[in-house]
């Protein structure tokens, strides 16, 4: 029998307005090479950290320990779910605890 999903957790449209404004300004003011280089006289060494389709506060469904998804159930459905197994580790070679991942991929139709 398959596993039930975790509910869907809707992304508010106040939320997804402030995240176009954000993405607005990093790609034309904060992250472009013309207006960094002539405010900062360098170059940025941190542009492209922020990805087309980034959503502030963007939800995902913690499965179980350590395993979480972002995809709508309709999503799931419709295409082949890609795992990605990742491990980070200290110095030490020891997992650090409570750490987030942001893994994210963009899709032609992302904002649909």
């Amino acid at each position: 029998m398959a596993k039930e999903l975790a509910p869907e957790i809707k992304v508010p449209l106040l939320t997804r307005l402030l995240s176009i404004v954000y993405l607005l300004w990093v790609h034309f003011v904060s992250e472009n090479i013309f207006v960094w280089s002539w405010i900062q006289g360098k170059r940025n060494i941190q542009a492209d950290i922020v990805g087309p389709a980034y959503v502030l506060g963007a939800p995902n469904r913690q499965l179980e320990e350590g395993k979480a998804i972002l995809a709508t159930t309709a999503e799931l459905k419709a295409s082949i779910p890609c795992i990605v197994d990742i491990q980070v580790l200290d110095s030490d070679r020891k997992p650090i605890p409570h750490l987030s991942v942001d893994w994210w991929q963009a899709r032609p139709v992302f904002l649909s």
